[in-house]
């Protein structure tokens, strides 16, 4: 697929300490963006800006503020390229990511969505909830927004992302997609860089874990009616 058209979906909500880092990420890639469009959700600080000083193919998206989940359908409906990825504003991508994922896409048994390992960095070490910068995690398998390629027509098969949840809208898109016997891989490379800082540190906070359980319970009974 080295002709493939890759639209990336980047949306971004008070942004404006990574924003240029994420963006300068994309525009390095070994294989080329056809587009990448930047969804200013309502932002109040400087993103715009920021975006605004990249040249095409960046394009900006603006909407009142909605959510990451709105956001990214936003983008998704901007987008005419032929494959589609997404990226949060504070995350960077490896410099091969786009190539080594659309090669994956074009094997012979060819998943519907192709994932890679992911290395956390940053603020916070996860491990022992201190602050320290410059901390570095393992690489571990990332299914999240930031480390899936896929094409245009199974994002269109799954369905937008659902806005009503908060948290675990990722999640509840992947298990939706599970659902319609869609098939994933699952790269050894580490393809996304996620940053950790005070604004995005997992919390155990009972509203985020009842989203999460209210999201798994509405997996089970589609499943179960459709039986």
């Amino acid at each position: 697929m080295a002709e493939a058209r890759v639209s990336v979906v980047v949306p971004v909500f008070d942004g404006e300490a990574y924003l240029g880092d994420a963006l300068a990420s994309v525009s390095h890639q070994s294989h080329t963006a056809y587009e990448v469009i930047v969804v200013d959700d309502g932002s109040t600080d400087s993103s715009r800006a920021i975006a605004e000083r990249f040249p095409a193919p960046v394009r900006i998206v603006s909407q009142p503020h909605r959510g990451a989940a709105a956001a990214r359908n936003a983008g998704a409906a901007a987008a005419s390229g032929d494959c589609l990825a997404f990226l949060d504003a504070d995350d960077l991508w490896e410099p091969d990511k786009l190539e080594r994922q659309l090669r994956a896409l074009a094997a012979p048994d060819a998943p519907e969505l192709v994932f890679g390992h992911v290395r956390q960095f940053g603020w916070v070490a996860l491990e022992t909830g201190a602050g320290m910068a410059g901390w570095e995690g393992e690489a571990q398998p990332g299914r999240t927004p930031s480390a899936v390629l896929m094409r245009r027509s199974t994002f269109e098969l799954v369905g937008p992302f659902d806005p009503s949840w908060e948290v675990g809208e990722f999640m509840d898109w992947l298990l939706r997609a599970q659902e319609a016997g869609l098939h994933e891989t699952m790269l050894d490379a580490v393809v996304v860089r996620r940053r950790v800082h005070p604004g995005n540190v997992p919390s155990a906070r009972p509203r985020d874990l009842r989203d999460h359980a209210r999201i798994l319970k509405s997996a089970l009974d589609r499943r179960r009616a459709l039986r």
